[in-house]
């Protein structure tokens, strides 16, 4: 239940230097356990029933190098934090990319493996966009699978 002496946070999060949005961060209240959203498929970000007065969110991601940000919250307004900047982690590795047929069509739903020294699963979204984070450095093989796809 979202209080009435209430106020919400909206920004985007994105790779520090760069346009490029982050999807699926998560954006925490500090002094509010249990307040959290995660970003959509744009990096943007509501988070809403924060109590007013100065707050700290903590964003962060796997594989990227988390933040916090101070904003002040006022009664049934909305503060924005504008673009918050998360560095890549660059102690671990993040393999990211897009899965395409021969069209250049997305394809969702793949599944990938990644096997080395550790092994990490992901699948692709609906628009193609597969991220693996955290990857102890190694040497890895990299395998697809989906229904009907020629490897």
């Amino acid at each position: 239940m979202v209080s009435s002496d209430s106020g919400t946070v909206i920004g985007s999060v994105v790779v520090s230097g760069s346009e490029e949005t982050i999807a699926g961060a998560q954006v925490s209240s500090v002094s509010q356990p249990g307040l959290t959203v995660v970003t959509g498929a744009d990096g943007q970000f509501r988070l809403t029933g924060l109590s007013t007065g100065s707050q700290t969110l903590a964003v962060t991601k796997p594989g990227y190098v988390g933040t916090n940000r101070i904003v002040t919250v006022s009664i049934d307004q909305h503060s924005d934090l504008g673009q918050i900047g998360l560095a890549v982690n660059t102690e671990h590795g993040l393999v990211r990319g897009l899965i395409t047929d021969s069209q250049q069509t997305a394809l969702a739903t793949v599944n990938l493996v990644l096997t080395g020294p550790e092994s990490y699963q992901a699948a692709s979204n609906s628009q193609g966009v597969f991220e693996l984070a955290n990857i102890i450095p190694g040497t890895y093989s990299f395998n697809l699978d989906k229904t009907g796809l020629l490897q």
